[in-house]
């Protein structure tokens, strides 16, 4: 659980730092063990499967979590130093007003999901799963300039601006 939650929040930073850059190492899906925030994402990503599972209990409550909590990934990848209970809120309020959206957009994937079946996963891996990430990172930098337009109460956490705006050579160097 450790390990499988913490990478996923480390490649939502790769893909993230690939929407800005025109080359992102794969040294980069390290970036948590670097900055030594393994430990504090791990516990983040634990708190938001902990709720996740005490709210899949309830099935309706479950699938409305599930777009509640869609963000935290994305935020903890941003600002690995932010609590868990404040990733958690802060998606909680980005994602008010668009879990229909996010589950349109999740329903979108499915005759991708289909069409990697055929030959035998490899579509998957190669093509649909960063096809989805792609969109997925896209759909949370949208939902990031509209609650920081909005100042939804939390947005100014959401501070990694070289994310989302090119540093200078000099400054990556």
């Amino acid at each position: 659980m450790f390990i499988f939650n913490v990478f996923k929040v480390a490649c939502r930073r790769f893909f993230l730092e690939a929407r800005t850059y025109d080359t992102v190492s794969i040294s980069r899906l390290l970036y948590l063990h670097n900055v030594k925030k393994w430990s504090k994402v791990a516990c983040s990503m634990l708190l938001k499967s902990v709720y996740q599972t005490l709210w899949d209990m309830t099935i309706i409550g479950g699938i409305i979590k599930h777009y509640s909590y869609f963000a935290v990934p994305y935020i903890v990848a941003e600002n690995p130093d932010i609590s868990p209970k404040k990733a958690i809120a802060l998606s909680r309020k980005m994602m008010y007003g668009h879990k229909w959206e996010c589950f349109k957009l999740e329903l979108s994937f499915v005759g991708w999901y289909l069409i990697s079946l055929l030959p035998f996963g490899i579509f998957e891996i190669f093509f649909v799963t960063p096809y989805e990430e792609m969109t997925y990172r896209e759909y949370y930098a949208y939902l990031r300039k509209e609650a920081i337009e909005k100042n939804v109460e939390g947005s100014e956490l959401l501070n990694d601006t070289y994310l989302f705006e090119k540093a200078d050579p000099q400054l990556l160097r």
